[in-house]
């Protein structure tokens, strides 16, 4: 998968604001072309996500998704047995992750990661600020969704 900058990422971002007609499409787009990694967010597990952080989940995972098919055109659909494996292995090394705070813990998933600049975008994003408050299991859960989307995603570019 071709690296997705930060100004990939703010392309995407910013055309959301201008429409969010646009975003929506774009949303519908992931949800089609990726329906394991919907078919996980129905997980009973994301239950305990806010409605606020649920959003804010579908709107990030939207953000990845968009930037990485402007980058390399069309993705091959992420079959779920290794969308589950995918997410299996990004919660053992959450868990096994040593650390004082949520940023210390994640180091581990930036070491030598193709998409750095993707996963950056998923730890800030995770911010809360004015408009959100997301909760600590919620940064948790958030993270290791789209995580797992963009080990999908690179998965599926590789020919």
């Amino acid at each position: 998968m071709q690296f997705i900058s930060e100004d990939d990422i703010e392309k995407v971002f910013d055309g959301y604001y201008e429409s969010e007609k646009k975003y929506f499409s774009d949303r519908d787009a992931l949800i089609s072309g990726q329906p394991a990694f919907s078919a996980m967010l129905t997980d009973e597990g994301y239950e305990l996500l806010s409605d606020d952080e649920y959003e804010l989940l579908w709107f990030m995972a939207t953000v990845i998704y968009t930037s990485t098919t402007q980058a390399n055109g069309q993705i091959k659909t992420c079959e779920a047995e290794v969308m589950s494996e995918l997410e299996e292995n990004n919660w053992l090394k959450m868990e096994e992750a040593k650390g004082g705070n949520f940023h210390d813990r994640l180091n581990v998933f930036f070491q030598d990661y193709p998409q750095e600049d993707l996963l950056a975008f998923v730890e800030d994003s995770l911010e809360s600020d004015e408009d959100i408050e997301v909760s600590p299991a919620g940064r948790e859960l958030i993270f290791v969704a789209c995580k797992t989307l963009i080990d999908a995603l690179e998965t599926s570019t590789q020919v």
